[in-house]
């Protein structure tokens, strides 16, 4: 294939017409084509995106002449074919398999040969939306972060049909796109759901069996001084994703991997009061104008109304974090991505301080094996230690203050100098 001049868009929600904006302003083209079956979606698709580069062109971000150029490069139609001349798709419609289906199987009719189709799934295994086509070497996982336009991480999945010069195309693309790449292997979740949502999950578990209210677990996550300091608490976040959809994702982790990654009770409770999170107005918080107001009664009342243990909101945020370390050490594990990839993930897709794995070692894997240890006596398998964290605490390697864990460290620098090398030979 040559260079892609064409780029096409399909679906028109918050994630499609945020790509579309990246790829008039960013990606060299000479036309991006937006596509909905909806006028009003077009309509308000464009309205945002015009909203936003003006914006930027107020702040100077963006010149007057880049702007125009930007939006004479857009195309909006509510008609497929006008996709039919792309040379590089991403399908961003909602995370439902009826409609991916729908779409996929339409736009591997209209696009022309050669032409790659990714798609924004946060969960869904490529290789199986791949086999809707009739090109799977040419489908790939493109999931980008919400906003489009602010976030810079990036994941790309291979499929296990995808070709090598897809991924390169791809991979090109998103530098285009400025964007700081995270590569997945095809595993459902891929890498920052499956150890993002998980962890929210269990968060929502510890306020659902009255061990801590939601504030209280969030401003842990943010401010406790030897924990996660997140830029938000996993309720607040879960709110803010879409409680809806983080079920669906965690539907789709457990039909994959293990009943332990089903949704607790109290997210189908919520989900049963059409508390959705901030998008309906109500969720673990109550929202206005995209704003919490405050925690959401509700959540306490459905949790029993009973006063949380004083220590509780700490145990939960501790035990939140603990999941997602050891669900960070199982990803590398079992292959599906590398360490570097987990960490410039949390950075750059999650906008966490430090890498997850890099919180691993600085905590002390033999402290986070033996708090996992206690969590999996207290509360059940699910907790159970990744096997490699195990060994890496047999062969004495205990993290930062040992000098080497997952990273090599240097006791003169606060930041690893590396991942450690004998960490290959755990591996293989």
């Amino acid at each position: 294939m040559g260079e892609i001049r064409t780029f096409g868009v399909i679906g028109t929600g918050v994630m499609g017409r945020g790509i579309a904006e990246v790829a008039a302003t960013k990606g060299g083209f000479d036309r991006v084509v937006i596509t909905d079956e909806l006028q009003a979606q077009l309509d308000a698709a464009m309205a945002a995106i015009e909203k936003n580069l003006g914006y930027l062109a107020d702040k100077g971000k963006l010149k007057p002449e880049e702007k125009a150029a930007a939006l004479k490069r857009l195309t909006v139609s509510s008609d497929p074919a006008a996709l039919a001349g792309c040379q590089f798709l991403v399908e961003a419609v909602p995370e439902k398999p009826e409609i991916k289906k729908k779409v996929l199987e339409a736009a591997d009719r209209l696009l022309p040969e050669g032409a790659i189709i990714a798609s924004n799934t946060s969960s869904i295994p490529i290789t199986r939306l791949a086999a809707l086509t009739h090109r799977p070497e040419l489908c790939i996982g493109m999931h980008f972060m919400n906003p489009v336009p602010r976030m810079r991480g990036i994941e790309i999945i291979r499929g296990v049909h995808t070709s090598a010069e897809t991924c390169r195309i791809t991979l090109d693309l998103a530098k285009r796109f400025g964007k700081e790449i995270t590569f997945s292997k095809d595993r459902a979740g891929f890498v920052i759901n499956r150890i993002l949502i998980p962890m929210l999950n269990d968060a929502a578990g510890g306020v659902g069996a009255g061990l801590a209210r939601a504030e209280a677990v969030d401003k842990c996550f943010r401010e406790e001084a030897n924990g996660p300091k997140h830029p938000m608490g996993p309720l607040m976040l879960a709110d803010l994703i879409g409680l809806d959809t983080v079920v669906h994702i965690l539907r789709v982790l457990e039909s994959e991997l293990a009943p332990a990654y089903g949704p607790v009770p109290l997210l189908a409770k919520l989900l049963e009061k059409s508390a959705l999170g901030a998008k309906s107005g109500s969720g673990f918080y109550l929202w206005s104008g995209g704003r919490s107001t405050g925690p959401n009664p509700m959540v306490a009342e459905l949790a029993g109304a009973k006063e949380p243990p004083a220590d509780g909101a700490a145990l939960v945020a501790r035990r939140a974090w603990l999941w997602m370390m050891n669900e960070a050490v199982r990803v590398v594990e079992e292959g599906t991505s590398s360490v570097a990839d987990v960490d410039r993930g949390c950075l750059h897709c999650l906008n966490h301080p430090e890498g997850i794995l890099a919180a691993l070692d600085r905590v002390g894997t033999a402290k986070v094996l033996a708090d996992l240890e206690a969590l999996q006596s207290r509360f059940g398998a699910a907790y159970q230690p990744a096997p490699l964290l195990r060994r890496l605490v047999e062969a004495g390697l205990g993290g930062q203050a040992t000098g080497a864990g997952v990273y090599s460290w240097d006791s003169a620098k606060p930041a690893p100098t590396g991942v450690n090398p004998v960490l290959a030979e755990y591996l293989k």
